[in-house]
């Protein structure tokens, strides 16, 4: 790989803003999201290049953060190993929900607005939206598990789309007039700086952080880049400086075209009625049958990143020997049919894109932290380790205030996410109860399929 392709891939994961960005200016304002946007991906940013160390100490362990984290706590709670694997599975899963979920609501918005039925079962309440979202789930389901994945190509042609639409997102507002600076309010600390504004604030950094912190898969190819160390800076940077300009422009941009409440009472099918109101329904028909397919791109890259994730976390005996299997095509359809399963039920339970986001990015910021942690913590336990990529000493200290600045993220934003106004704490048991269901899984490998025991410290 060159740098140029982990670029590429940071480009896809820049759309994970147009997931969270309505619902962060429906609560906050436009210029309010706008500033905690930008907070948020330069703390991401400086997380991607405290990652460039353990990227390049590990050539041969593939797995990202949750393999920083693994070789850096083994040796002292060897339990935070599979915790990390099973986490970063559904962290990478969770794409496959929510892009659904957005396509699935994009499409009604566009072609469907009359379809307002729901069908009530028990606690669920299951509508036209959800039942898209499950019918594209088994579609890109059945694509990969009969093998036909895509290449690189298709990661070019997913970063291409994306970068395609957040340009127009940025420039359509001005080009047409339709940008008006009254729009642009900010409700951040409209009663002062209380408590409950520090606790929104950080609930929003936690939830923005699904969105802004993917710049670390830049470095997570460090090891197959021509040049390690300038390919991996070369790709940082690059990402890094894109999503930083994207994530502060498109907010600023869209945040004028419509007013806070218009955008609040629709965040994720908004895209469709400023797109109308700009370029008429024509341009908005196209411009959704791009994001819809850049969706689909992206969910055919989640299931592959994230199966093959629990796959090689159950090869190390993390996890049932079941997800360790290929099928005749040669791909972990066992680990694939678990993702199909678990997103159509997040789909039908959760039931929304800031739902889904807000249960599974507790897996995501805990394989965060173990990873930050790690890096210094291999400062200590591997002073003599190759690293082709050193950071100062100041990294570290970086690295460890990171960590916990997002432990407070994930401890506030996981419990307070009812201050969003757009759920409850269901959310936190819903994370909780994920990532729990991991270690049992575990502890059924080693109990009772490897007829092992549990080892606390590995010091091999």
């Amino acid at each position: 790989m060159r740098w140029y392709d982990g670029f590429i891939v940071c480009l896809s994961a820049s759309g994970f803003m147009l997931s969270t960005l309505g619902y962060s200016i429906g609560a906050l304002g436009a210029l309010g999201a706008l500033l905690l946007w930008g907070i948020s991906v330069v703390i991401g940013g400086l997380q991607s290049y405290v990652f460039t160390e353990p990227a390049t100490m590990f050539p041969d362990h593939s797995g990202g953060l949750a393999a920083y984290a693994r070789e850096a706590w083994r040796r002292r709670m060897n339990l935070f190993a599979p915790l990390a694997g099973f986490a970063y599975w559904i962290a990478f899963t969770s794409t496959f929900a929510v892009f659904g979920l957005i396509a699935a609501d994009l499409i009604k918005s566009q072609w469907f607005s009359g379809q307002d039925w729901t069908l009530s079962a028990g606690f669920l309440s299951i509508g036209f939206s959800q039942v898209v979202a499950c019918v594209i789930i088994v579609v890109v389901w059945t694509i990969n598990v009969a093998g036909m994945r895509p290449t690189k190509l298709f990661g070019y042609v997913t970063g291409v789309i994306f970068i395609g639409v957040l340009i127009a997102f940025a420039a359509l507002p001005f080009l047409t007039g339709s940008w008006t600076s009254s729009f642009m309010t900010s409700n951040l600390f409209d009663g002062g700086f209380s408590w409950e504004g520090v606790q929104i604030v950080l609930v929003w950094l936690y939830l923005m952080g699904w969105s802004s912190y993917p710049t670390e898969q830049a470095a997570t190819f460090a090891p197959e880049y021509h040049d390690p160390i300038h390919d991996t800076r070369k790709g940082l940077m690059s990402a890094a400086t894109f999503t930083l300009a994207a994530f502060v422009l498109v907010p600023f941009a869209l945040g004028g075209v419509m007013s806070q409440d218009a955008i609040g009472a629709d965040p994720v099918a908004f895209y469709v009625t400023a797109l109308q109101q700009m370029v008429g329904s024509f341009g908005a028909g196209v411009a959704v049958i791009l994001i819809v397919v850049a969706c689909l791109l992206t969910m055919n890259a989640s299931t592959m990143n994230a199966s093959r994730a629990l796959y090689s976390t159950a090869q190390r005996g993390h996890s049932l020997k079941w997800f360790a299997k290929l099928n005749q095509n040669k791909v972990p359809a066992n680990a694939m049919t678990l993702d199909m399963v678990v997103n159509i039920v997040v789909v039908l339970v959760l039931n929304s894109v800031i739902g889904i986001i807000a249960a599974s990015n507790m897996a995501y910021f805990v394989v965060v932290i173990l990873a930050l942690g790690g890096v210094a913590l291999m400062r200590i336990d591997l002073p003599n380790h190759p690293r082709p990529i050193r950071l100062k000493v100041a990294w570290m200290i970086v690295a460890v205030v990171l960590a916990l600045a997002n432990l407070a993220m994930l401890v506030v934003g996981s419990l307070s996410f009812s201050l969003t106004g757009y759920g409850g704490i269901g959310t936190f048991f819903f994370g909780l109860g994920a990532l729990l269901f991991g270690l049992v899984l575990y502890l059924w490998r080693v109990y009772v399929q490897d007829k092992s025991r549990i080892v606390i410290r590995d010091r091999s």
